[in-house]
Order: structure tokens, then sequence, then C-alpha cells
């Protein structure tokens, strides 16, 4: 407290970008660093509720037919089901869906190169040149060529936060510069970092706590009953921010979860 130049998160998270995704221009230019966090205020209030509601369509869409319409079963260890599912949802809720070629393979190789850059993360941030790290340069520069303007002109149904740090990124830098896409690499793995390990810890525990699962059962049909939905088949139940908040028992399943993130 009594040395905030010291121990600035600011000028942590310019290193860390530049170490980690490659974003050099923030460590100089306070006007980039201002404008892309007044674009965090569409990580508040009604843009965050209109975040919820395109997060829980997605959900039904991905989760619904893989869980509750599924004939042809197949076996997965959980943390691949629980990435590839959180992965999927995450990306298309923020960045929107693709327009062309086959989602669901291009979804899978956006995943699987996601997950083994955020393997050598420890490594990115550490101060070892990331030319002495095998294929992570590479790996680096695939997933930013994946999020150029180019490349997030062709999603459709992009959420507002993503549109504003568009505009703010295009501003400040030609729009073909490469470095526009790791600065949503950054924003990518900020979104997914926590949430994957968190969402894994959290079924973990449910799987091995019977009792745990009743706990969540009878405060799902308490908050079912006290707004007048009925249950049904799929994944039929709608809540507002608010409501999802008052649910105590799911948000302690999540806090216990994110204290076990790693």
């Amino acid at each position: 407290m009594k040395n905030p130049k010291q121990f600035s998160f600011q000028d942590f998270s310019r290193q860390l970008s530049a170490k980690a995704f490659s974003i050099k221009k923030l460590v100089a230019d306070d006007d980039l660093n201002e404008d892309i966090h007044r674009a965090y205020l569409f990580l508040q209030g009604k843009a965050l509720d209109s975040l919820l509601e395109s997060l829980t369509q997605e959900l039904k869409e991905i989760v619904e037919p893989q869980l509750l319409k599924t004939t042809d079963w197949t076996t997965s260890r959980l943390f691949p089901f629980i990435s590839s599912l959180v992965f999927e949802i995450t990306f298309t809720t923020i960045y929107g869906k693709l327009l062309a070629g086959n989602r669901k393979e291009l979804i899978s190789e956006l995943r699987d190169d996601f997950l083994k850059f955020d393997d050598t993360f420890p490594y990115l941030v550490s101060d070892i040149p990331i030319q002495l790290l095998r294929h992570v340069k590479s790996m680096q520069e695939k997933l930013i060529r994946c999020l150029t303007s180019e490349k997030l002109d062709q999603m459709h149904g992009c959420s507002e936060v993503v549109q504003e740090r568009k505009e703010i990124l295009e501003k400040h830098y030609g729009r073909e510069d490469l470095e526009i896409g790791a600065h949503h690499l950054g924003f990518l793995w900020a979104s997914m970092a926590n949430t994957i390990p968190a969402m894994f810890w959290a079924v973990y525990y449910l799987l091995r706590h019977p009792e745990a699962v009743e706990a969540l059962r009878d405060e799902i049909d308490s908050f079912v009953q006290s707004t007048g939905q009925k249950k049904g088949p799929g994944l039929s139940i709608h809540f507002t921010r608010e409501q999802l908040d008052s649910l105590v028992c799911l948000g302690n399943l999540f806090l216990s979860a994110m204290k076990r993130r790693r």
C-alpha cells in the first residue's frame, strides 16, 4: 500500500502481456492502456446481463445435444470433456460463431492449441527467452493469427466488449497489425485460464459427493418454484444475473473450485 510504484499491478500486467502474448506497445503507450481498460465497462451492468443471456443460449445449444439428446455414447476423460465444453461455450459467447468451414473441427483445433499454449504459460512469464522454448513461439503466433481483425470479421454475433476492443485496437494500430491478434489472445486467455480448471474441480467434487448434488438440486428446485417456472426436458430454466448470484450452494461450490484451480 505504501509502495504503489514498486508493486504496481499495471506495470506487472504490461510486462506479463509482453512476455506471454507479445504485446509490446502497452509498455510505453498509456493512451492505449487507458482506452482498453475503458472497454471493461462492457463487462458490467446491462452489458454483462446481455453477455449472460448469450452464454445461457450457447450453453443450451452446445450442451443439450451432447448430454440430453445423445444416443451413441462415447467415453472421455473428465478434464478433456470439461475443457472442450467450456472452451467452445466461452469462445462462442465472447467472439461469436464461425461463419465458414467446419465449425466443430476449427473450434477443436483452436482449443487444442490454446491448451498447449496455456501449459507453457509459467515458462512464458519467466525470464526464459521465447526463442529457447521449443514450439512455443510458433504456437503463440498461430493463435495470434487466428484472432486478427480479418479473422474476427468472419465471426457472427461477437460480444459488445470484443466489438469495443476491436475498434480501440484498430484505432491505435494499423488494421493488418498482428499485435491486434496478440491483444485478443490475452483476452481469450484471461477468460479461460481460471474458468476451465474451476469447472473441472466443481464437477469432480460433485461426482464424489452425492450429498452436494442433492443440496444443489434442492436449491435449484426451490429457485424454479419461487420464480414460477416448471421443470421440463432440456435446459429450460431461465435466470437473471441477480438470481444466479443468490444461489448460495452453487456459489460456494465454485468458490471452493477456484481455490483449487491449479
